[in-house]
């Protein structure tokens, strides 16, 4: 007898047959289809302006098109911050739970998914000049493999995009207002602590 009082040779059937759905479960996981977007814009305005902005947690709703939520979980601590978010996708929205995992100070903002999701992302800044910044976008989804993953990853990339660069004027828009009504020296935080 095996184990639970199964017969050995069923055990072994049922080992087997346990062992091949792991196999196919593992397979699946890799052939996870991973949907990259980015996009980048120059900004008038000076480097730790636009990164504070950016920063700011409260203003990330204001120019991330499809972002409907995102709150901080806690204290804003800068590195390791967590956030809830949301996304709209159509008439679906997707939520997780995300941490800043890289922050360098008028440079850098990264963050990944803790759940919910799969997803990461980045802003990074290149200042241009004294008032000229160059600000990149970077975000990944990881989608269902197979057909379907590959499917949903066709039929979604055309409206990402469109949102992201939306989404990147907007920002342009904003900081660049921001900075003709207060000056260039004008941070965007709007008194949020920014965890330095």
């Amino acid at each position: 007898m095996g184990p639970f009082g199964v017969t050995r040779g069923r055990w072994r059937l049922l080992h087997s047959a346990t062992e091949e759905q792991h196999a196919r479960g593992m397979r699946a996981a890799e052939e996870r289809t991973m949907a990259k977007f980015s996009g980048s814009i120059v900004i008038d305005a000076p480097v730790e302006v636009v990164f504070e902005y950016v920063y700011n947690h409260e203003n990330t709703t204001k120019f991330m098109e499809a972002l409907k939520t995102w709150e901080p979980i806690g204290e804003l601590k800068g590195l390791g911050t967590r956030f809830k978010l949301e996304v709209a996708a159509g008439p679906t929205t997707f939520g997780c739970e995300a941490e800043v995992t890289e922050l360098v100070w008028d440079k850098v903002i990264a963050w990944e998914s803790r759940s919910g999701i799969e997803n990461s992302g980045a802003w990074l800044c290149e200042p241009l000049g004294p008032d000229s910044t160059r600000i990149y976008f970077e975000q990944s989804f990881t989608l269902p493999g197979g057909f379907a993953g590959e499917l949903l990853a066709k039929s979604f990339r055309p409206l990402i995009e469109q949102q992201t660069e939306r989404s990147l004027n907007a920002l342009k828009a904003q900081v660049e207002a921001l900075v003709a009504e207060n000056g260039a020296g004008t941070a965007g935080a709007d008194g949020a602590g920014d965890g330095r």
